[in-house]
C-alpha cells in the first residue's frame, strides 16, 4: 500500500510539472484560449457588384483561398449588351447635335414660319372674340337672355365649341 500511494505520489508530481513546463513555455495573450482541430466552413455569404448569371467558379470546397483570389466570374453578355445600347444612345446624341449645331433646313424653316402665323393669326381672332362677347356683355347686362341669345347665334370657329355648364 505504501509503495502504491509512492507511485501515485510520484505520478503526481510529474504530471504536475509537464503541465506547469507547457503552461509557462507558451507565451499567453490574456483571453485567448488555444486549441487544436479542424475547422469546417459550411456555408459562406459572397456578393457581386452586378447581379447576373455565374459563368464560371474558379474554386472548389475544401480548397484553400486567399485574399483577393476571384471566386467566381459573372457572365458579361448582359453588360456587353448594355454598353453597345449606351454607345448607341451616344451616336445618336451626337448626329442630333450636329443637326442642331448646322442649323435646320430651309423647308423646316418656312413650316415654322406658317406655324407662326396660323397662331398669330388665330390669337388675333380669339382676341377679337373676346373683346366682342365683353362688349355685348356690358351693353345687355341688364338682359342676361339677350345676351344668351346674341352669343349662342354668334359664329364660332371651326376649332372652337362653346360650352355652357348649366
Amino acid at each position: 500500500m505504501r509503495k502504491t500511494l509512492l507511485v501515485l505520489g510520484i505520478l503526481l508530481v510529474v504530471g504536475l510539472g509537464v503541465f506547469l513546463l507547457s503552461y509557462l513555455r507558451e507565451p499567453r495573450e490574456e483571453g485567448v484560449l488555444a486549441l487544436s482541430g479542424n475547422v469546417e466552413v459550411t456555408e459562406y455569404d459572397m456578393g457581386f457588384k452586378f447581379s447576373g448569371r455565374v459563368e464560371k467558379l474558379f474554386t472548389d470546397e475544401s480548397l484553400k483561398v486567399t485574399k483577393g483570389d476571384p471566386l467566381a466570374a459573372l457572365d458579361s453578355a448582359e453588360l456587353e449588351s448594355q454598353v453597345s445600347q449606351a454607345r448607341a444612345y451616344v451616336k445618336e446624341a451626337e448626329v442630333r447635335l450636329k443637326e442642331l449645331k448646322a442649323g435646320s433646313r430651309p423647308q423646316e424653316i418656312e413650316q415654322a414660319r406658317a406655324n407662326l402665323r396660323f397662331v398669330k393669326a388665330e390669337l388675333e381672332k380669339v382676341r377679337k372674340d373676346f373683346e366682342r362677347a365683353e362688349r355685348l356683355f356690358r351693353q345687355d347686362a341688364r338682359f342676361p337672355s339677350l345676351t344668351l341669345q346674341r352669343a349662342c347665334t354668334t359664329p364660332v370657329s371651326h376649332s372652337k365649341r362653346v360650352h355652357r355648364n348649366s
